[in-house]
């Protein structure tokens, strides 16, 4: 704590109690004794590299006020989402950040609802992308495309053909669950699944 407060430029009893604030809102000691002194816990090495592009932001602010260049940026961030939702955002952002931010990388993950959620607030995960109506309140939200379910099939396939509700729900079918998941792709195979005779 001695050290980090050195590098931060503060007061010990004040990195002590930043350290104290951030276990508590993490629900992780962070920092545990060890033979040779203090060692991080696996969450605090999971967000060690955020932290680490905080603390150099930090420092060019203080050094030469310079602001923020994206093209400056060394970090992995983490997106969590469907594969749909992977497929749209990830293949837009690897274009722009080709350019914009070249030194940056992305990793995707799917996740079930709890996960989501645990993830978000802990800061394993940067960002989700996808519908989430279940998230929790403080989790911040923001509309990036909207999106519309097709249906198609072989020309001339009977319900295609028809255009009606009935023939569709009538028809054999295969569902692939997304039991588990809070994205809004669950809602939609709910309300088909009422409708759906269960002997289809």
């Amino acid at each position: 704590v001695s050290a980090a407060a050195r590098e931060l430029d503060l007061p010990q009893p004040t990195a002590s109690h930043g350290l104290a604030r951030l276990r508590k809102a993490l629900g992780d000691p962070l920092l545990v004794r060890a033979r040779d002194g203090m060692e991080p816990t696996p969450r605090a090495e999971a967000i060690a590299g955020v932290v680490q592009q905080l603390l150099e932001l930090r420092r060019d602010l203080a050094e030469g006020g310079q602001t923020f260049s994206p093209d400056r940026l060394k970090r992995e961030f983490i997106i969590a989402g469907s594969d749909i939702a992977h497929l749209v955002v990830l293949t837009a952002l690897h274009s722009a950040a080709r350019f914009e931010a070249p030194h940056t990388s992305y990793r995707a993950l799917t996740l079930s609802g709890d996960e989501m959620v645990s993830a978000l607030e802990t800061g394993h995960v940067d960002i989700a992308v996808g519908a989430y109506p279940s998230l929790v309140a403080g989790i911040k939200t923001q509309r990036l495309y909207q999106e519309e379910y097709l249906c198609f099939g072989k020309e001339g396939h009977p319900f295609i053909k028809s255009g009606e509700t009935d023939d569709f729900m009538a028809a054999d079918h295969i569902v692939v669950s997304t039991k588990g998941m809070a994205h809004a792709h669950r809602a939609v195979e709910r309300a088909l699944l009422d409708k759906i005779h269960p002997d289809r």
